[in-house]
């Protein structure tokens, strides 16, 4: 644990400045505006990437007001 402790919290260049939990749900909440994006990029308007993004978008809604109710 003391390994992992060394490179999560206390690798150079010094003290981190996000904790671990926000640059997690950054990434999840950013994903649908990604995944909008690259649809509207590539024009790909088929019905399974469509609920795929709306799946996922609504998996990073949940893990955010779960985090917002219950932080860690």
């Amino acid at each position: 644990m003391l390994l992992l402790d060394f490179f999560f919290y206390d690798l150079p260049p010094g003290p981190a400045c996000l904790k671990l939990a926000h640059v997690i749900n950054l990434q999840k909440v950013g994903s649908p505006f990604y995944l909008a994006f690259l649809i509207f990029y590539f024009k790909i308007t088929s019905t399974q990437m469509l609920v795929y993004a709306v799946l996922y978008g609504c998996y990073g809604l949940i893990w955010l007001c779960k985090h917002l109710t219950l932080p860690d």
